[in-house]
C-alpha cells in the first residue's frame, strides 16, 4: 500500500510542471505551435499514469498527428493516434466523470482512422469507440474546446464510407459548430467539404468565401493558417472537389 501511494505521488505532476506545461499551450502561435507541443509531451511523459499529465499528453499527440493534411501522413497520425488513444484512455479510467479523457480519446481514434484507412479501423471496431466518446464528451461538456465535439460530429458522418455515410447529420453537426464558433477555419473547411460532398458546390463557396473573410484567432486555433490555405485550395477548385481530390 505504501508502495503504490508513493508511486502515485512520483507519478502525479507538480503544480509548477502543469503551470508550465500550461503555458507553452497557451501561448502557442501559427510559428511554433508543433515545437510547444512536443515540449509539453516532454514535460509530462513522466506523469503519464496521472489523470492531469495523461489528457494533456493525448491533446498534444493529436496536434502533433495533423502536421500534414488528413489524407496524407498516413503511418505518422497512425502511430500517434494510437500514443494519443493510449494516453487518453488512462484519463477516462483515472476520471471517467471528466470531458477532457472522452474528447481527445474521440480525437486520437480519428486519427488513428486516417492512418490505417477507415475500412481498416471501421473493421476493428472504431465506430463503436467514437460514438461513446463523443456522447460521453457532448453529454458532460458540448462547449468544450470551442464545440469541438460537434465538429468531431460533422466529420464523424462526412468520412463515413458509403452505406453508413450521412450527408444531412454531416451539415447539421458542421452547421451547427459553425453558428456557435464563427472564427474557426477548421469548422468552416469541415462545413465546406461537406457542402462539397453533397453536391452543393455554390454553398460551399459561400463557405469558403466567408472563412477567408475570417480575422482568424492564434489563441484560439494556432494552425489556422493550414485551414485557411486549404480552403484557399478549395476556392481555387471552385469549391467542385474535397482536398483529397485535388
Amino acid at each position: 500500500m505504501f508502495i503504490l501511494a508513493l508511486n502515485l505521488m512520483v507519478a502525479a505532476p507538480s503544480a509548477a510542471v502543469l503551470s508550465e506545461a500550461d503555458a507553452l499551450w497557451a501561448n502557442r502561435t501559427p510559428a511554433n505551435f508543433s515545437k510547444n507541443a512536443q515540449a509539453v509531451v516532454t514535460k509530462l511523459k513522466p506523469h503519464a499514469k496521472d489523470f492531469e499529465g495523461a489528457w494533456r499528453l493525448a491533446r498534444a499527440y493529436c496536434w502533433l498527428s495533423e502536421r500534414k493534411p488528413y489524407f496524407k501522413d498516413t503511418k505518422y497520425k497512425a502511430r500517434l493516434g494510437g500514443l494519443a488513444m493510449k494516453h487518453a484512455q488512462t484519463a477516462m479510467k483515472t476520471q471517467p466523470k471528466r470531458v477532457e479523457g472522452h474528447y481527445y480519446y474521440a480525437w486520437a481514434v480519428g486519427q488513428w482512422s486516417l492512418g490505417v484507412s477507415i475500412p481498416t479501423a471501421l473493421w476493428k471496431g472504431a465506430e463503436g469507440k467514437l460514438r461513446k466518446s463523443m456522447k460521453s464528451a457532448e453529454s458532460m461538456n458540448s462547449a468544450y474546446d470551442y464545440y469541438g465535439v460537434y465538429r468531431m460530429w460533422g466529420r464523424f458522418f462526412h468520412s463515413l464510407p458509403w452505406p453508413k455515410h450521412d450527408g444531412a447529420k454531416a451539415l447539421k453537426y458542421l452547421s451547427k459548430a459553425n453558428a456557435r464558433t464563427p472564427k474557426n477555419l477548421r469548422g468552416y473547411f469541415y462545413l465546406a467539404e461537406a457542402q462539397i460532398a453533397a453536391e452543393q458546390p455554390q454553398k460551399a463557396c459561400a463557405t469558403v468565401t466567408k472563412a477567408l473573410a475570417v480575422k482568424a484567432s492564434s489563441s484560439q486555433e494556432p494552425d489556422w493558417k493550414n485551414w485557411r490555405r486549404d480552403l484557399g485550395k478549395l476556392k481555387a477548385a471552385q469549391c467542385k472537389k474535397t482536398l483529397d481530390a485535388l
